[in-house]
Formats: C-alpha cells, structure tokens, sequence
C-alpha cells in the first residue's frame, strides 16, 4: 500500500536539511541577513530565490538517485520559503529490497486565478532520471523565479520510478516499463494490447546466462525484418517490438498485468492538481531515442492531441511547436509519421484523459538523442536493452569473458540514457533553456491567454 504525505509549509526547514545535507543550510548569520546559499552556485541567493544560472551541466546532473532526491527536496524548502502557499509531498514506493523509495512533489498554485498548469515529470524510466532531475532544477533556477504566477501554476514531479533510478534500471522492481502500464483503463492489460508483438515474441527473451553478443545481435535483426516483412511498415514493425507488450513478464517493454502501485497514485495526483485548470502542459523528460544532440518534442494518440485536429489543443500544440520562430530548434515527431511508432500504456496519454474534458492540453514527451536514429544505432540500442536484460535474470556466463560483459554491458546501457560527452551534457543544458525560457514562459503562457 502507497502512503502520500504532503506539507503545506516550510517551518522547521533548516533543522531538517541540517542533519542531512548541511551545506545547504543556514547559518545564523545568513537568516538574519536574508541570503541562502545553494549548491552548485557561488556566493548566496537572496530570498526571492534568484538563483544564479546554472553555470554547466555539472552542476545539476546528480551523482544518484539519492542525491537527485535530496537536492530536488532542498529546492523545494526553498520555494516554500517565497511562496508560502506551495505544497510539497512524497509518495512512498514499496519495494521488496528497498525501504525508503519516494516518488516526490512540488505544486505552487497561482495567486489570483487557476488558468494555466505546467506540469514537468522526470524518472518514469529511472536512468532517465538523471537528466529528468537535471531539467527540473534548470527550471527551478532559472525560469520559475521570473515565472508570473497570477494565473499560472506548477507542478514538478521527481522519479516516478525510484526503485529503476536507484539501480540504474529502465523498468520497476517488477521489470515493468511505466511508460507501458498507464493504460486507460485497468480492464485493457487482460486484453493484451499490440497484437503485433506475437509475430515477434519467439525473438524476445532468452532463458540461460549471457556469454557472448552475436546471438542478441542475430535475434534483433531478425524480430526486425520479420516484424517488417508481416506488418509492411517501419511505424508498425517499431510498435511491435518498443510498444509494449503485456505476454512475457521478464522481456523487454513488459507493461505489467495491473498498474504498478506508484502508477495510480501519480494519477490521482495529476487528477486533482489539473481539476481547476483551464490549460494544461505537460512535459515528461526523457533521453535516448532519436538523433544525438537533437530535442524531440513527440506528441501523444490520444482524443486531445494527434486525433482531433478541431480540438484547442491541437491548434495550441501546433502554434507551440511547429512556429516559423522556433523551427530547428528541436524535432517534432507526430504519431503519424513514419519514425514515430505508437506505444501503449504511454504516461502522457494517460494524464490527457486525466485532465478534465473542458480543459486544453497539450502533452508533450521531452526525448534527449543521445545516440541516433539510424538502423545502426537502433539495432545497437536494442541489442544492448536485450543484454541488459537478460544478464538481470539470467545473469552472466562464467570465466574472463562473462565478468567482461558483467561489467561493460551495464555501463553501456548507462550510457544511452547519460552520455559521459561534455558536449552532449551542454547541449542538454541549452535545450532545456530554450524550452523553459521559450516555450513554456514566452509561449505556452502567452499563446492560452490569448
């Protein structure tokens, strides 16, 4: 059972922080003169939380997921500070191997009218989560303290899979992807969407230990030329192997028989934080697929997104995304195109239907290219996904060879979602400026007032 416990003030903030992180308290000197220090920066902050810009990715990527936590609560402490009306909260995650698992909030409502909500998630798939954390604190320290909250809330959402990010694994303890299992309804698992994962389920999982990489390689290529060759398209043939499949609970993209506990619970979070509002925009960072150094912004299937073009939504997400102004600044991809294979159970689909009928919404997935999108590189990213996998519950052959691939295979999948290029790292930090800055301050909540 998941226990929520939210907080709507801040009192009591310095003792807390100072038996776990004391430097980011303080001291008695610093109360009365109105300033608080941060890590990351040099030299205090004043008490409207003017942060100073986060000088380099290093400064926000986190070393884990406990240091991701800590930082995200301290910002949070912080915030409360200002705006006394916030609230912050965890919900605790239960785990057979770990005790203290949280998925944790923070909701600043508007001062005067609920119009527009911004909503950033991070950590549905834990590795993920460290760049999901660092986009969180890029928004905290650079654009909420210039952010109008009159009619505008926020809603920030940190590891929604701690257990995956503590242990550097996409799925949940019960090797379910999250962003598979937020199906609209819980009677839809029974049915076992994505017929097409059947024409390719005799390639998926091997049941005996990893000693060597060709035969990963040889089952990739052929669930893809099968799946090609039976389904006719490449957008069909992504959607049978990456889509989800809900048949073998320890293969790849299992999107579980119920939802995961912590699934439900950030549902019914979204669902009463968007209940007042009348626009509402979701951000759910992600890293991995697509073209490296690039910015996807991909839209969802659902009635308020790609299928309704007369809706509000649809037109906002077109005046958001596809503007002449920022062209080439990220890469839209639509359900419809011929690369951007449909996925079941996805997480931004799921807090559409969440959100209230007469509201605009506009779901996005933020997806980071850390590698490229070409039938090299996605025959490499599945293989590695295989390896990894199966050296979890098969583990690893014996001898030099075994405890070679013991070792690299996990710190190559590592690397697909937090490449170790400063370039990268710095085209990161840009790419979430733009979208903070750009689209969310300047454009999202200008273009639902208009």
């Amino acid at each position: 059972m998941l226990a929520i416990r939210a907080t709507g003030t801040a009192v009591g903030v310095n003792n807390a922080l100072a038996q776990q992180e004391p430097w980011r308290c303080q001291t008695q000197a610093e109360e009365k003169s109105g300033v608080l220090p941060i890590k990351g920066t040099k030299g205090p902050i004043t008490r409207d939380i003017g942060w100073r810009p986060v000088g380099s990715a290093g400064e926000v990527i986190p070393k884990n997921y406990d240091d991701a936590r800590s930082t995200f609560r301290a910002s949070t402490a912080l915030v409360k500070r200002v705006h006394p009306n916030a609230e912050t909260g965890q919900i605790e995650v239960p785990s057979k191997t770990d005790n203290d698992l949280t998925i944790d909030w923070l909701y600043v409502p508007p001062t005067v009218e609920c119009k527009n909500l911004v909503i950033i998630s991070s950590g549905i798939h834990g590795p993920e989560g460290f760049v999901g954390s660092a986009a969180q604190q890029v928004f905290l320290r650079e654009t909420f303290p210039t952010l109008d909250l009159k009619e505008t809330g926020v809603l920030l959402v940190h590891g929604i899979n701690p257990w995956g990010y503590r242990h550097h694994r996409r799925v949940t303890e019960n090797n379910v992807d999250l962003n598979r299992n937020f199906l609209l309804d819980e009677s839809q698992f029974a049915a076992k969407p994505n017929p097409g994962y059947e024409k390719i389920q005799r390639y998926g999982r091997v049941k005996r230990p990893v000693r060597g990489v060709f035969g990963a390689v040889w089952r990739m290529i052929m669930a893809t030329v099968v799946s090609l060759l039976s389904l006719g398209s490449k957008n069909a043939a992504g959607t049978a192997i990456g889509g989800g499949q809900y048949r073998d609970p320890k293969a790849l993209f299992f999107g579980g028989n119920k939802y995961e506990p912590q699934s439900q619970a950030v549902g019914e979070l979204i669902r009463k934080r968007t209940a007042d509002f009348d626009n509402v925009l979701l951000l759910d960072v992600h890293t991995g697929v697509g073209e490296k150094n690039k910015l996807h912004m991909m839209t969802g299937m659902n009635r308020q997104s790609s299928n309704a073009a007369d809706r509000p939504s649809r037109a906002a997400m077109e005046e958001l995304l596809n503007d002449g102004e920022v062209a080439g600044k990220h890469i839209w991809n639509e359900p419809t195109d011929d690369d951007a294979y449909r996925t079941y159970g996805d997480f931004i689909d799921y807090v559409a239907q969440m959100v209230p009928k007469t509201s605009r919404v506009i779901p996005i997935t933020m997806e980071f290219g850390t590698r490229g999108d070409s039938m090299g590189q996605l025959l490499y990213a599945g293989t590695l996904a295989q390896l990894e996998n199966r050296g979890f519950h098969e583990g690893y052959g014996k001898g030099r060879r075994g405890r070679k691939l013991q070792r690299e295979v996990p710190e190559k999948y590592m690397q697909m979602f937090l490449p170790k290029d400063p370039a990268w790292r710095e085209s990161m930090l840009g790419h979430c400026r733009y979208v903070f800055e750009d689209v969310v301050k300047n454009r999202f909540c200008g273009l639902v007032a208009g």
